[in-house]
C-alpha cells in the first residue's frame, strides 16, 4: 500500500507518518504521544476529505497512477479505521497543541521549509492550504472528546 502511495512522489504522506508515530507510542507507552497522533487522525482524516472541494481526488489517484478502487480502499484503511479502532481514552488541549506540532514538523521537514505540500499531494494555492491547515488544527482540537 505504502509504494502505491508513495509512488509518484516518494515522499511519505503524513498519514503514515502519524499511524507509525501512534504505533510507536503505543509498543513503547509513550502516552501523551499516542494521544496527540490520536487527535490528529482526526485532522487528517477531515481535511483530506475536505481537502475534494479543492481538487477532485481524482487528479491524486492519477498522480499515484492508481485505480480508483486502490485508492479508495487505501483512504479507508488509513484514514478511516483507524478512527474506528484507534481509541485514547483521555486527550487534553496540550495533547491536541502536540498533534499540530507533529503535523507542522512534519510538514517543514518534508518541504524543506516551504510547507508547500504540492510534492507530496497535488497542487494548490496557497489560500487552499491555508484553508485545510486551518479544517486539520480546528479538527484536531475540537473532534477527538
Amino acid at each position: 500500500m505504502y509504494d502505491y502511495i508513495c509512488r509518484s512522489s516518494k515522499l511519505p504522506p503524513l498519514t503514515f507518518v502519524n499511524l507509525i508515530l501512534y504505533m510507536t507510542s503505543i509498543f513503547f507507552k509513550v502516552d501523551v504521544l499516542s494521544r496527540a497522533c490520536y487527535a490528529n487522525m482526526w485532522g487528517l482524516f477531515l481535511s483530506f476529505e475536505i481537502s475534494n472541494i479543492f481538487y477532485t481526488h481524482d487528479q491524486l489517484i492519477s498522480k499515484q497512477n492508481m485505480t480508483p478502487f486502490q485508492f479508495y480502499t487505501g483512504n479507508i484503511l488509513v484514514h478511516w479505521l483507524p478512527l474506528k479502532y484507534c481509541h485514547v481514552s483521555y486527550i487534553d488541549r496540550k495533547t491536541d497543541a502536540l498533534g499540530i506540532f507533529i503535523s507542522l514538523i512534519y510538514c517543514y521537514l518534508i518541504t524543506e521549509g516551504s510547507m508547500d505540500l504540492s510534492n507530496v499531494y497535488v497542487p494548490l494555492s496557497r489560500n487552499q492550504q491555508i484553508s485545510l491547515w486551518i479544517v486539520h488544527s480546528m479538527t484536531t482540537i475540537l473532534l477527538p472528546v
